[in-house]
């Protein structure tokens, strides 16, 4: 469900901030000039593990701002987030890689994101970063986009392991249209698949390792 946009004026120029509750989108703060780059944006952000460390990656690029604060976040439950670091940077400093270790990760699942803040104050947010923190066990964690609206999207994985894994999508006549095999890294992956052999329509997506199964994840071909 996305909410109505709600406008703010910030040094003179109107933003509207929306709230995108279905996935992991988060909420962002976006201009009403069509072509005006976030003040920060995003390059890439991942994750994997190291013995039993998580260790976070990402990279910014500074576009209309003289620093920035990056506040690393974590969840157990990809909704209420607690920051776990902060770093503050200049422009120049802002486009180099950044890292962090997380040494003490919560059991189970944890989902990781960046807040960033330019220096008027204006807040936006990367996506999610999953990772395991546990001797076995993989997910999936989403598909983007959806509705897939080209011939590609990107499946997003969880593995507390390196392994190979068997991605089945079905149609919602339960027949197997799609059935490969990819390698997932211990941490979080995001792996490009091609969808353009599939006909518009509703398909599900599973992951299958060594006979246990992920979830189920529902997606539109458009």
């Amino acid at each position: 469900m996305l909410l109505t946009p709600t406008s703010v004026v910030l040094n003179g120029t109107t933003w509207e901030v929306t709230m995108n509750i279905a996935g992991f989108s988060g909420f962002y703060v976006h201009s009403n000039m069509w072509n005006a780059p976030l003040p920060v944006s995003v390059n890439y952000f991942t994750g994997v593990k190291q013995g039993s460390n998580h260790l976070l990656n990402w990279k910014v690029t500074c576009n209309s701002t003289l620093r920035a604060t990056m506040i690393l976040e974590r969840s157990a439950d990809s909704r209420n987030f607690t920051p776990i670091n902060s770093i503050t940077a200049d422009a120049t400093r802002c486009n180099q890689p950044f890292d962090h270790t997380d040494a003490q990760p919560l059991p189970g699942m944890n989902y990781y994101r960046l807040k960033m803040i330019d220096d008027n104050g204006t807040i936006s947010y990367s996506g999610i970063v999953a990772l395991l923190n546990a001797v076995k066990g993989f997910d999936i964690i989403s598909i983007a986009p959806n509705p897939v609206t080209t011939g590609n999207f990107k499946l997003n994985i969880t593995s507390a392991t390196a392994v190979t894994m068997q991605v089945i999508i079905t149609d919602m006549q339960g027949r197997t249209v799609s059935r490969q095999s990819i390698p997932v890294v211990a941490g979080f992956s995001s792996i490009p698949m091609n969808a353009g052999n599939l006909a518009a329509g509703t398909y599900t997506i599973q992951g299958i390792i060594a006979g246990e199964k992920s979830r189920i994840i529902r997606f539109v071909k458009q």
